[in-house]
């Protein structure tokens, strides 16, 4: 019954769908990485006088970068403007920094022109954003620690309760008021949980 349940048509679905879920966030974070590094290139490249497509291109070699930078060069190859072809790949993208570098790439091909010091503030920017939503998750994941900590604590002293025995195990588990209020308290201990998690998930957003 177990096999049959883990390996029927739906759960085999939820797993997959699991699967690429896990695997286009990985994607997505090893892009979001990758772009500071392109800035940082492509302001060297643009020193030395290439062009923007042409620093891009260069600077997404062998990178995790490369396999897009190839499109937005198809892209516009086949007539659309480097403007707009960047604007596509940030469209298809999730990550906020492909969509600083596209805001950047239309600067530079706009009135501002293709100017180094764009690009490497661009890099500084994200870089800074970067060390901040590190260091974010890592307070984050301290408060996560703790919250389950402060959960388990009341726990730990009704487990001593009922171990040691006497009036308030035999009140807590022999009686309906006691039933009803240690229901009560799994409901509200889940409830609390649930709470500090979303608050901590959208303070480092």
């Amino acid at each position: 019954v177990t096999v049959g349940w883990l390996t029927a048509p739906r759960r085999r679905r939820w797993v997959a769908g699991r699967r690429r879920g896990l695997s286009q966030r990985r994607r997505s974070r090893e892009v979001a990485e990758a772009v500071p590094e392109l800035c940082g290139s492509m302001a060297r490249r643009l020193v030395v006088g290439e062009t923007v497509l042409v620093a891009l291109r260069g600077a997404a070699e062998s990178t995790v970068l490369e396999e897009e930078v190839v499109r937005v060069g198809d892209d516009h190859a086949r007539g659309s403007t480097l403007r707009r072809a960047v604007q596509r790949w940030a469209d298809r993208s999730d990550a906020g920094e492909v969509r600083a570098f596209a805001a950047a790439v239309a600067l530079a091909t706009g009135p501002v022109g293709a100017r180094p010091e764009l690009f490497d503030s661009i890099a500084v920017t994200l870089r800074r954003q970067r060390e901040r939503r590190a260091d974010a998750e890592s307070q984050a994941a301290q408060a996560l620690l703790s919250s389950w900590v402060i959960a388990a604590l009341p726990w730990i002293v009704a487990s001593a309760a009922l171990i040691e025995g006497g009036a308030p195990a035999d009140v807590l588990v022999g009686t309906t008021f006691g039933r009803v209020a240690l229901a009560t308290a799994i409901a509200l201990e889940a409830l609390g949980l649930l709470w500090m998690r979303r608050m901590i998930r959208s303070a480092i957003r």
